[in-house]
């Protein structure tokens, strides 16, 4: 087990580049295992019970025709829910244990599902290939249709609820891929922004309001998902090149890297301030994690 110790600020801090050494955030990380030696499990989801959804990705030269499988961590306990051969099978888990994903049948494109759903996308989509990002309590589920025409592949943010999908329209019309929806009916996407859209940017919808995260000038924000109390993570590029896990809240965007030689990039979050994510060190070694953030109480 390692420890890392980091002197972020707190959240109630007014700029997010102070780094006042009286606030320091420490991280537990504890291994989330392997599928096979070589082949971690990587989280997708955290809810606020503590369950932790996750996948086991096929080796490299299998990835088109090995099932990849889709788990369930409760208490340490791992269950396997669902497995799709070329794509991530579980992509997304509600606070009350709700899970959703992409499934493929036959040899047809895959297409988005939910467990209370089934394959909804082959019903409303059947020729293209769709995800489902993001489900929340009351069963809506938030995702992405990719649609192409005259050789270009185009995606577009959905939100099912039961009845005939809507498309959430993206800023400028870019290019877009749903992440996350929590239970307040916000959806998490990127999209595509900068010169010939190399760059990303994080758009949330929230019923007709649009908030987009921009991120530093000549970097890039990618978020990965998003907690019912509106918190979002994921990977922030900085305009050096480097990749750092991030964490979102009350309108500003924090780095969570330990150090800055560190690569990292936080794949979930709840709203007790725990991240599950990976990172690489500098000495190139890497793998799952479970971090919490903890904060000093001012005397």
């Amino acid at each position: 087990m390692s420890t890392l110790i980091s002197s972020h600020p707190p959240f109630t801090t007014a700029s997010p580049r102070e780094k006042p050494t009286e606030f320091p955030a420490a991280y537990r990380l504890e291994d989330l295992g392997e599928l096979a030696p070589g082949v971690p499990l990587l989280p997708v989801a955290l809810n606020d019970a503590g369950q932790v959804a996750l996948y086991g990705h096929a080796p490299e030269r299998q990835v088109k025709t090995a099932a990849v499988r889709g788990f369930v961590r409760s208490r340490g306990d791992l269950t396997e829910t669902v497995a799709a051969i070329g794509g991530v099978p579980l992509t997304s888990l509600s606070g009350n244990g709700l899970l959703a994903g992409q499934q493929r049948r036959g040899a047809g494109p895959l297409h988005a599902w939910a467990a209370h759903r089934d394959g909804f996308g082959a019903e409303f989509w059947p020729e293209a290939e769709s995800c489902a990002a993001g489900i929340n309590n009351v069963g809506e589920v938030a995702g992405h249709v990719t649609f192409v025409s005259s050789g270009r592949a185009r995606r577009r943010v959905f939100l099912h609820d039961g009845g005939e999908p809507r498309f959430l329209a993206a800023p400028n019309g870019a290019n877009a891929v749903a992440m996350a929806l929590n239970d307040s009916g916000t959806v998490l996407a990127n999209c595509a922004c900068g010169l010939f859209e190399t760059q990303s940017q994080v758009v949330l919808w929230w019923g007709e309001a649009v908030t987009v995260l921009k991120p530093e000038p000549g970097g890039g924000l990618w978020g990965t998902a998003l907690t019912p109390g509106g918190r979002v993570c994921g990977r922030l590029m900085t305009p050096q090149g480097n990749i750092h896990a991030f964490l979102h809240e009350g309108g500003r965007t924090y780095d969570l890297n330990a150090a800055a030689s560190h690569q990292s990039e936080a794949l979930a979050a709840n709203d007790a301030r725990v991240v599950v994510g990976r990172y690489m060190d500098d000495s190139g070694g890497r793998g799952p994690s479970v971090g919490r953030r903890r904060t000093a109480c001012a005397r």
